[in-house]
């Protein structure tokens, strides 16, 4: 191990040939934190013959620990209680050196509590590598209950934080952990999960799919919709519902969840619950089946959201055939039930919802502990550096939890640079920043407001959306305020595409539905000044939003980011036009690479084909944006001026611009 580096040898010994030794070396950067696992991809080469093609690929896993004190390790290996006094230090190298010894009992209890060290490593570690080296061991029972009959999972699914559950889990039951295993009290493992503080719902449903019993009762009658129902949870009666959870159980005090519900003082609460038993009782009352029944409650189409239904949304959430599509929509025409005053109750709980969130928005930004209580609902994305799950944030906020794996400290230093620019930003075309902090288990975390619509690459791909050209007008301008706004704040996106603009939809006051742009993601963006411009000439980004400069190394200017605007532009135009998603340069079939892409873009001068009945002032606009020369290139503020004629002409004549149009 060098001072910096560690170095692994290979030695390759064949019978009556000379031995060949091919090293690999490791920045121990690429290893931190401590007490974690890293697997690594590492390639060997020939120390005495660097033209030696074999390059040998070995996949390792590693820890690296700090220096330690020997003697006191081995003073409490020959103790017979080694594992427990190791997990109960959170000391992962003495843990997988207890379980080494031979006549280990890895399942031996303490004397007061009865717990294992399994019990103990899910109530009190916050290394999840801990949790998972004990479960890896296969002598490891991990339904050994303690004093008060509660199991490891119990307590697993109380405590554990970490997001990325998945693997514990599925250690869980390979171990064939018996998931209704009841405590003295009566609760099951899917009741502590209820109460889990930062990863409830991702636990929850896990349960519900390895087999918990979702109406098991404790002592004292309740369920886990009994706890929901205190709590105000629609997003886990939702998940509970969804499994065929009761609500009419009564418990020892003769409440059921929907009697508990009719004493809160909360009208969105109840409303909402109301809407689930509607949509219930007359779906079951239509004769639809548990799986469609799941779908209506997981997508929270009340009954009241049924007539108007059409045959996209039904095979959007599922419903597939044509045929029970038909009969679906032919039943909901005959709904007459619909209460106006629901309509009414909706836009004044949507509008007093939203001052709320407001408020405590205002009051999370000028906070810093607000960080550390958020709650991990749902995978919704995963990247190179790492995963992104969907959150609530004080337990009222829908966020987006961006988090680095442990790696590299290239990675972390642009994790730090993107949360550094994003929180100099504020303006309703950027995504929101709320904070940064580094968990327990030493990963970073950015925390960041949702939008439930994906990207505007999802939104296009899809075809949900009927896109107009009043909605081209209004994503594109959305867009180009956006940029200016980073412009004039002297930064440059560098990485702008339909990937990397995100869609929310937002409510006013009348109940309509708006779609809000927002550009995010900036691991690459740059303060435009002397000091980054070596970074600036570096080829980044996706090749066909590249500018061509960026390919002769040029300088990246705010230009470049005009150039990825009007490949943007084109994207959205070819939608409008074609009523169907086409991704730039897919109309070149010789291309086969991406970087073809770059390559024929900058030195042919290549461009993606505009359609040809596209209006000649939208045609101007897209081909100024992704002209070769940057002085060309129209400003932000441009763009917007451009944009805005093009509104007052489409205004004077729409039907001129409408007949571009191509049906399919």
């Amino acid at each position: 191990m060098g001072e910096h580096e560690i170095h692994f040898l290979f030695t390759d010994a064949e019978k009556k040939q000379p031995a060949k030794h091919y090293r690999c070396s490791v920045p121990m950067t690429e290893l931190l934190p401590y007490n974690t696992n890293h697997v690594k991809e590492l390639e060997f080469k020939n120390e005495a013959n660097a033209e030696d093609e074999q390059k040998p690929i070995f996949k390792i896993s590693m820890f690296l620990f700090q220096q330690r004190d020997t003697k006191a390790d081995k003073a409490i290996l020959k103790k017979a209680g080694a594992l427990l006094i190791a997990t109960n230090n959170s000391d992962l190298m003495l843990i997988m050196s207890a379980l080494e010894l031979p006549k280990i009992d890895v399942n031996m209890c303490d004397k007061e509590e009865k717990n294992t060290a399994l019990h103990i490593a899910t109530m009190k570690s916050t290394n999840e590598h801990i949790l998972l080296t004990l479960l890896k061991d296969p002598r490891i029972d991990v339904n050994v209950k303690n004093k008060d009959d509660n199991t490891p999972l119990h307590y697993f699914c109380l405590n554990f934080s970490n997001p990325n559950c998945e693997e514990a889990f599925s250690l869980f039951q390979q171990r064939s952990a018996n998931m209704n295993a009841k405590n003295k009290i009566g609760e099951t493992p899917l009741h502590k999960a209820v109460f889990n503080k930062c990863i409830r719902l991702i636990l929850v449903e896990l349960l519900l799919k390895a087999g918990a019993e979702v109406d098991a009762t404790t002592k004292n009658g309740s369920t886990a919709m009994h706890y929901a129902m205190y709590m105000e949870r629609t997003d886990l009666i939702s998940i509970l519902l969804e499994n065929n959870a009761s609500m009419e159980i009564k418990n020892e005090k003769g409440e059921t969840p929907l009697s508990i519900v009719s004493k809160s003082k909360n009208q969105s609460f109840q409303n909402t619950v109301k809407y689930f038993k509607e949509v219930i009782e007359y779906l079951k009352g239509i004769n639809a089946d548990t799986q469609e029944i799941k779908m209506f409650i997981h997508n929270r189409l009340f009954k009241w959201k049924l007539k108007e239904i059409t045959a996209k949304q039904l095979d959007k959430i599922g419903i597939k055939a044509i045929g029970r599509q038909r009969e679906l929509m032919k039943e909901f025409k005959k709904i007459e039930d619909i209460d106006p005053a629901k309509l009414s109750d909706k836009s004044t709980q949507i509008e007093s919802e939203e001052k709320e969130r407001e408020k405590l928005l205002n009051n999370i930004l000028s906070s810093s502990k607000f960080l550390y209580k958020v709650e991990y609902t749902e995978l919704i994305g995963t990247g190179t550096s790492g995963k992104v799950f969907k959150g609530i944030l004080e337990g009222k906020i829908d966020v987006a939890v961006k988090t680095l794996k442990a790696g590299s400290l290239k990675e972390v230093e642009e994790f730090q640079h993107e949360f550094g620019v994003l929180s100099k930003l504020d303006h309703t075309n950027i995504v929101k920043f709320f904070g940064v902090f580094q968990d327990e288990h030493q990963k970073m975390m950015m925390v960041m407001e949702y939008c439930d619509r994906g990207s505007l690459y999802d939104v296009l791909s899809k075809g949900d959306l009927k896109m107009k050209f009043e909605t081209l007008f209004d994503f594109s301008e959305q867009i180009a305020k956006g940029l200016e706004y980073l412009h004039n704040k002297n930064i440059l996106h560098r990485d702008l595409k339909s990937l990397n603009i995100l869609v929310q939809t937002k409510v006013n006051e009348k109940g309509q539905e708006h779609l809000v742009l927002k550009i995010c993601d900036f691991g690459l963006s740059r303060f435009n000044s002397t000091d980054n411009l070596n970074t600036l000439q570096k080829l980044r980004g996706t090749y066909a939003y590249c500018a061509p400069e960026i390919y002769f190394s040029q300088p990246f200017t705010y230009k470049s980011d005009i150039f990825s605007y009007g490949i943007i532009l084109w994207e959205m135009t070819y939608r409008t036009i074609h009523q169907k998603y086409q991704r730039p340069y897919q109309e070149f079939p010789d291309i086969k690479l991406d970087v073809q892409i770059i390559l024929k873009s900058a030195t042919l001068n290549l461009r993606p084909t505009i359609p040809a009945s596209t209006p000649l002032s939208l045609t101007n606009l897209i081909k100024q944006c992704i002209i070769k020369e940057q002085d060309g290139r129209p400003s932000s503020s441009d763009i917007l001026m451009d944009i805005n004629k093009m509104k007052k002409e489409y205004e004077s004549n729409p039907s001129a611009w409408d007949t571009c149009i191509i049906s399919n």
